[in-house]
């Protein structure tokens, strides 16, 4: 029944994250059988990187991708160009069209490219 979803997914570059038990062995099976069914396909359960647009929503530790629309949220976010939202303790982009939320937060071209807690730039 996924079969259709996970190839469309890595076609459009997607991630996915699946929240499991109390052991990781179902999880790591999991995992290792999706990557070899579908080649190049994102499963965002510690880390998520698209080398370049990234459309929708990052969830994971660490986010990095080239061009962002739409939101990270992890722990540690990076995009060169991003558009939207990123929530974490550490935000960096070189430019961006949103909003930062978290300790941390670096919009390099900015007038004020390093706030605590909020950095808006439109």
């Amino acid at each position: 029944i996924m079969g259709p979803v996970f190839t469309d997914c890595v076609k459009q570059g997607k991630t996915h994250y699946f929240y499991g038990g109390k052991d990781n062995e179902v999880l790591e099976t999991l995992r290792a059988n999706l990557e070899k069914d579908y080649p190049g396909i994102q499963i965002a359960g510690i880390a998520n990187k698209v080398d370049e647009n990234m459309a929708g929503c990052q969830i994971g530790c660490f986010n990095i991708t080239t061009n962002m629309d739409g939101m990270q949220i992890g722990v540690y976010n990076k995009a060169v160009k991003a558009n939207g939202i990123q929530i974490g303790v550490i935000n960096k982009t070189e430019t961006m069209t949103g909003i930062q939320l978290g300790l941390v937060n670096i919009i390099t071209t900015s007038p004020y490219s390093f706030m605590p807690i909020v950095n808006v730039y439109f």
